[in-house]
């Protein structure tokens, strides 16, 4: 039986026009190629990284460099001590800023929030600490409870041993909390709160202001007391200076319980100031009250005298 030839007709194709043709898919699946190389690569250095000690970050060396030069040395050891119970992080943790967030700012109540994480390879990283800041101080039971100016319970420890802070805390008087919550809970009593939403005020106020604080010399804070014969009312709070004046403050203007209706810190400190000008340092007075339109205060053994708002800047008898 004779055999069938078939003759097959191909296509005849231009060299120049399949390399134009190939070359880019050719490229393609090169870059392809080198890319899945390169993420198995990462993948696997990340894996062996997670696991070398050589990639560790240890959260209580970034703490102990970002510490303020206010705190005093029984703090930082509180603090170092609650940070070092962190793990240590791998730098390759995909999730390496939010674990350090979390976990240091669960640490310490000292550390209100983290605002900022670079990772700085193989073993370090760089953040940025937001620290709450001590303003007030209240006696409870024979104990000294500090508080930042939110009421949050910052530091607990024996009256008879008091650490000194490089800032000014504010002792608060006249409250009458009964048990003390444990460190980094809020305080319970409002009038406390209130006080140390005051202290805060007081301490952030700025400059020019703040010169003027300071003639005054705050010594404490009274949140129960009176002023011939008149008892504050709930919130209210008065500075006791250094010459013994008591200055009815009010409510500070972050208080959530009528502080908005309180006259502004910038009012207050204007008319603080007309008052220090006749009497400097407040001596010679027995209260001032700032927290009304028409202030007014009471020299040692007078008539309460009012500041007039007409912009004269002129003393009225009342």
């Amino acid at each position: 039986m004779a055999k069938r030839r078939v003759k097959l007709t191909g296509v005849r194709w231009d060299p120049v026009k399949l390399r134009k043709v190939v070359t880019p898919i050719a490229r393609v699946a090169a870059g392809v190629v080198v890319l899945v190389s390169l993420g198995l690569v990462a993948a696997r250095l990340s894996e062996v990284g997670r696991n070398d000690a050589r990639f560790l970050v240890v959260p209580s060396q970034l703490v102990a460099e970002r510490l303020p030069r206010w705190m005093p040395p029984t703090v930082r050891d509180v603090i170092h001590e609650r940070v070092s119970a962190l793990a240590p992080l791998s730098i390759f943790d995909a999730r390496f800023a939010e674990r350090l967030s979390e976990g240091l700012r669960g640490a310490t109540p000292w550390i209100a929030d983290v605002r900022e994480v670079e990772r700085l390879y193989p073993n370090r990283a760089r953040v940025e600490l937001v620290l709450r800041q001590p303003v007030a101080q209240v006696d409870v039971g024979g104990r000294r409870v500090v508080l930042d100016g939110e009421g949050t319970v910052l530091h607990d420890e024996s009256r008879a041993a008091p650490t000194r802070f490089e800032v000014p805390v504010y002792p608060v008087l006249g409250a009458e909390p009964r048990t003390a919550p444990r460190v980094g809970d809020a305080f319970p009593d409002a009038e406390v709160v209130a006080a140390a939403l005051a202290a805060a005020e007081l301490r952030t106020i700025g400059e020019p202001w703040a010169a003027t604080v300071r003639e005054i010399d705050p010594t404490a804070l009274e949140v129960r007391c009176s002023i011939r014969g008149s008892v504050a009312a709930p919130g209210e709070v008065h500075v006791r200076t250094g010459s013994g004046v008591l200055v009815e403050w009010g409510r500070a203007r972050a208080s959530s319980r009528h502080g908005a209706d309180e006259l502004p810190v910038d009012r207050k400190i204007r008319h603080l100031q007309r008052i220090l000008r006749k009497y400097p340092g407040l001596k010679g007075l027995e209260e001032v009250r700032l927290n009304f339109h028409d202030p007014y205060y009471r020299p040692v053994g007078g008539s309460l005298e009012f500041l007039r708002e007409d912009g004269s800047g002129e003393v009225g008898s009342g």
